[in-house]
Formats: structure tokens, C-alpha cells, sequence
């Protein structure tokens, strides 16, 4: 009676000491790394120490160039070319006419002269 009771007692803490085995290599399967993965393979992600000063520097750059008025500079200058783009465009598109209207006289011309013949 006293061995069954040991037993019982026995086989109790043998799976606590399994659950705990279990867990241990639970931990080192899935712990440790970038992220810590869990047993159903959820993954919660660490942010990059690197990428996180990255970003700072983008905003510390975009907030200098909103102070020193960097975006209306280039939004001037990119203005000030699609204008003289435009105007180019106009004056090649008028020489364009210009030939058109030149080849239609000489067509006509030519077929004048093929009518005196």
C-alpha cells in the first residue's frame, strides 16, 4: 500500500518533469533570433536597430529640407523647365506647320506643272 502510494506520487512528478522537458525544448526550438516564434509559429518581429536610426535620419532630413525650403526650390525649378519644355514643343510644332504648308505648295505645284505638260 505505502509502495502505491510513492508510485503515485512518483508518476506525478515524472510528468511535471516531462512538461517542463517539453518546455525547455519548445524554448530552444522555437526562442531565440530575430523574432521569437512561438509553438503555432506566430512570429513577433524585433525591430532593427539599424532601420529604426534610418528612418530617424529620413525625418531629421525631410524636416531640414521643409525648414530650408528645399521643396518649393525644386518645385520652382522643375516648373521653370516643364515651361521652357513647353515653349520648345510650340516652336517645333509651328515649324512643323511651316514644312506641312510648304510641302502641300510644292505638291500642288508639281501637279500644275504636270497638267501644262
Amino acid at each position: 500500500a505505502r509502495a502505491g502510494r510513492y508510485r503515485e506520487k512518483m508518476k506525478e512528478v515524472q510528468k511535471q518533469n516531462e512538461k517542463v522537458d517539453e518546455r525547455i525544448q519548445d524554448m530552444k526550438m522555437y526562442g531565440g533570433g530575430l523574432g521569437n516564434a512561438g509553438k503555432n509559429e506566430e512570429i513577433n518581429m524585433i525591430a532593427n536597430p539599424m532601420v529604426v536610426k534610418f528612418k530617424s535620419l529620413q525625418d531629421q532630413l525631410q524636416e531640414y529640407k521643409q525648414k530650408t525650403g528645399y521643396f518649393e526650390n525644386e518645385a520652382k525649378r522643375q516648373n521653370a523647365t516643364i515651361s521652357h519644355l513647353e515653349t520648345t514643343r510650340s516652336a517645333l510644332n509651328d515649324a512643323i506647320r511651316k514644312l506641312q504648308i510648304q510641302l502641300e505648295q510644292q505638291r500642288h505645284r508639281i501637279t500644275e506643272q504636270k497638267k501644262l505638260r
